[in-house]
């Protein structure tokens, strides 16, 4: 067991002082990330464009004028650092990578692996960050030259409309050739292939007829990293992170069970998108379809939503992390997979409480014994036509269910059912697994909820109601037509 850390693509160059364009300034963030439970850091080098002197896709900084007076074009128009800090990143990134002769990859790859820690590389298989913006200094060429190799050329929203469509041989030659350079230039443990980034893979109604080409892009795959293994003298990993269910993957073209059955890959991650981390991904059903020869990891992105409407967000808190581990460590995960989790304020805003989790949340019973939070979210990027299960905002009549996972080491400990929507106060019965609960303080220790407090009630769960594992919610209001629960969590002291 152990956290793994996916560091964002620009989030060093972004957040770090000139300064700290070098080699002390890389090992003092990877000293930031080395926390006791932490196993393994993944370091991301592409979007659509190389963060780094790639001699396959194009570096950010490629066709970028940099001025005296500090501004910066980009084919002769200025670049801002709106709507992403994409001046900062292209000014930093070129000093980082041009300002030395010791690459930063080595660098980070050596001393993390002097920190007693497993480092890999993770390739972004389809980014379409601002892909509506003709103009924007991310874009790769082969992206702009080719319209017609995109899934859905003829919309602009939501983005991955304008993503590429690896049905065309020109875009899986596209993404072989930075695999390649990935894995036989940078000595690292391993490459993470990242299908979160962005599904789909085809055009719409084209997922089927498109996972035997996906099938064949990962034999491939592990037959250039075999060679590399070979190169470098060690073994090198095939990491794959994925969405949540083996059904949303299957039909958007990835059919991780195959390559896990031909021994393609080494671990898989699944994962949400970027709205919301999920609380309910079937872990015992990827476990048991996967078998013993793969580990799993689960995947949490910075934010917490309560429904897709985001009206009710938070940034994940320590207490939330420790609930989301300990369920997934219960339901099978081997590690949990922090995305978007960064060293600095633009991950988790208290960076004391981010220590604490580097240090503890690796460990299943670390996490299970402190304080933690099971908040119930919704599912993020669902496969294209299908439905995006959601269970809240509830109406809270006929015994309304919620089910809650909240991992193993429950007994002898103090427990709340918190929620937060319309005239909670009145509501007629609350019951966790049968059991009725009284309204109670809201717990002091808790460690905050997003929205108005005056909306939020807490119902204290009787002594030895809550179970491992599966717990199921209900909610009774007198008038459910002028109530609704909002928000939802089971809160363990």
């Amino acid at each position: 067991m152990g956290l793994i850390i996916n560091e964002d693509f620009e989030n060093f160059m972004v957040w770090n002082p000139p300064e700290d364009m070098g080699p002390e300034g890389l090992r003092k963030q990877i000293d930031r990330y080395a926390g006791k439970s932490v196993s393994t850091l993944i370091f991301c080098g592409n979007g659509m464009r190389a963060m780094f002197d790639s001699c396959t896709f194009e570096p950010l900084w490629k066709d970028v004028q940099f001025e005296d007076d500090g501004r910066v074009f980009f084919r002769g128009k200025e670049v801002s650092d709106s709507p992403l800090p994409c001046k900062t990143n292209t000014v930093q990134c070129r000093r980082l990578y041009t300002g030395y002769t010791e690459h930063p990859f080595d660098v980070r790859s050596s001393y993390a692996r002097s920190k007693k820690l497993k480092v890999l590389l993770s390739m972004r298989m389809n980014d379409i960050h601002q892909a509506h913006r003709a103009d924007f200094v991310m874009h790769s060429d082969f992206w702009r030259e080719h319209p017609e190799y995109r899934r859905e050329p003829y919309k602009s929203s939501p983005w991955n409309g304008l993503a590429l469509d690896y049905a065309h041989e020109e875009v899986r030659e596209h993404f072989f050739a930075l695999l390649e350079e990935y894995v036989m230039r940078f000595d690292f443990d391993g490459i993470e292939l990242d299908w979160m980034r962005t599904p789909p893979y085809f055009k719409p109604g084209f997922e089927e007829e498109g996972r035997p080409i996906l099938n064949d892009f990962m034999r491939k795959a592990r037959k250039i990293v075999n060679r590399a293994a070979e190169k470098h003298q060690h073994p090198m990993s095939v990491y794959v992170r994925v969405p949540y269910s083996p059904e949303h993957a299957l039909r958007q073209g990835l059919d991780v069970i195959t390559w896990a059955k031909e021994g393609l890959i080494d671990h898989v991650t699944v994962s949400c998108y970027f709205m919301t981390s999920n609380f309910d991904m079937p872990l015992e059903i990827w476990r048991m379809l996967l078998g013993d020869k793969v580990t799993l990891a689960a995947g949490l992105d910075i934010n917490c939503r309560a429904s897709v409407s985001g009206e009710l967000t938070l940034r994940n808190t320590e207490q939330m992390i420790n609930g989301f581990a300990a369920s997934f460590y219960y339901r099978g995960a081997d590690n949990v997979y922090l995305f978007n989790h960064r060293d600095n304020s633009s991950g988790m805003v208290d960076q004391a409480s981010f220590k604490r989790v580097l240090d503890c949340t690796g460990n299943r019973e670390e996490a299970e014994k402190h304080s933690r939070r099971h908040v119930v979210t919704f599912v993020d990027l669902p496969c294209q036509g299908l439905p995006a299960p959601a269970i809240l905002p509830l109406k809270p009549e006929y015994y309304a269910d919620v089910r809650v996972n909240v991992g193993g080491g429950v007994s002898g400990r103090k427990a709340y059912v918190i929620a937060s929507g319309r005239n909670l106060q009145d509501m007629q019965e609350l019951r966790i697994n049968t059991a009725l609960c009284s309204l109670c303080a809201f717990p002091e220790s808790h460690d905050g909820m997003p929205g108005d407090m005056a909306n939020c009630c807490a119902w204290e769960i009787p002594e030895n109601a809550l179970r491992e594992g599966d717990n199921v919610i209900q909610f009774l209001h007198k008038t459910p037509d002028s109530a609704s629960v909002e928000w939802c969590e089971i809160f363990i002291e």
